[in-house]
């Protein structure tokens, strides 16, 4: 008469294993899913950052061309001011104005060069270690563990022990 009970009972502690079993599996795939897409917005980073780094390059290379055409137009007013008061170019003092000239402005094109670099570099070191943080995840992501067969298990003991009992009694 206890046998129904006791088969219910059964059912029910193996159903129980089996949804423990499906409940892990699909913590283990939203696990992965949230990993993939870690992984995806890290790449997305990456490639971001390398098209700073190209921007920062071109707009460096844009300032640096502005400067050495200011640097030339500054050279010529300077110029056209000294032979105006009379002043030879290609001599003395007027000489040493515009040689200054000339290398302040290559300095300040160069300096324009140099900082574009240093800005096109950190985006490119972002973009490395968006990079490695995208293979960390895609490797963590090959880690995670699926359902085990430990619930299957505990409730076949389970299961086992309430016979067992149930043996003792009759």
């Amino acid at each position: 008469m206890c046998e129904p009970l006791l088969i219910a009972a059964s059912a029910s502690t193996a159903i129980g294993g089996m949804m423990q079993m499906r409940a892990q599996n699909q913590q283990a795939e939203a696990q992965r899913a949230s990993l993939d897409y870690q992984r995806q917005v890290a790449e997305n980073n990456a490639i971001t950052s390398e098209r700073l780094a190209e921007d920062a390059r071109e707009r460096g290379r844009e300032e640096e061309r502005r400067q050495r055409m200011a640097t030339r137009d500054l050279l010529g007013r300077q110029t056209a001011v000294l032979a105006a008061t009379g002043f030879q170019a290609d001599t003395g003092s007027a000489l040493q104005t515009l040689g200054d000239t000339a290398e302040l402005g290559e300095l300040d094109a160069l300096t324009i060069r140099d900082n574009a670099a240093r800005e096109a570099w950190r985006f490119e070191v972002q973009a490395a270690n968006d990079q490695a943080q995208a293979g960390l995840l895609d490797v963590q992501r090959s880690n995670v563990q699926g359902p085990t067969i430990s619930p299957l298990i505990g409730a076949g003991g389970q299961v086992a022990q309430q016979w067992y009992q149930y043996s003792l009694v009759d």
